[in-house]
């Protein structure tokens, strides 16, 4: 999981992104230097974790969950607050990543473009419920239930 707020390990950036692996019995520099570098951290792999900025903060909470080549990825709003170089930079590593390693991906998400870009499925929650569940162009070309309409169209949902 990637939460919207990480909190890091008050470790070096490379730390954080090697302790799951250390706490599985498993050592992989490789996996670990090729997302460090993917993820534009290399500069900062020996500088403390809780010295970054925000962003770079976000950058480490998601290398450190993908080092662990997960089956499945809970996102929740993963580049909330982030500038849109970091928002362009995660979107395309979590692309990537998803092909090639089959990740099923659940990414919570206010941005209804950011949905329309990097969805296959999309789901409408209110109030904590479903309300509608789709394809991504069935949800927003063609949404069945008139909640998800007026959604897509901009307008409040109630």
């Amino acid at each position: 999981m990637v939460p919207q707020r990480p909190l890091l390990l008050s470790r070096t950036v490379r730390a954080n992104f090697e302790y799951g692996l250390r706490l599985r019995g498993i050592s992989d520099d490789h996996q670990v230097s090729t997302l460090l570098h993917r993820l534009g951290l290399v500069k900062l792999e020996s500088k403390s974790a809780l010295s970054l900025s925000g962003g770079q903060t976000q950058l480490v909470a998601l290398g450190r969950a993908l080092v662990l080549r997960p089956t499945v990825l809970l996102l929740d709003e993963p580049t909330a607050n982030l500038d849109p170089a970091y928002v362009a930079l995660v979107e395309e590593v979590l692309q990537e990543w998803r092909t090639l390693y089959n990740t099923t991906l659940i990414w919570a998400t206010h941005q209804i473009f950011q949905a329309q870009r990097v969805a296959n499925r999309v789901a409408l929650f209110l109030d904590g419920r479903i309300v509608e569940i789709a394809a991504r162009d069935q949800f927003f070309d063609d949404p069945v239930d008139p909640r998800t309409r007026d959604f897509v169209q901009g307008k409040m949902v109630y």
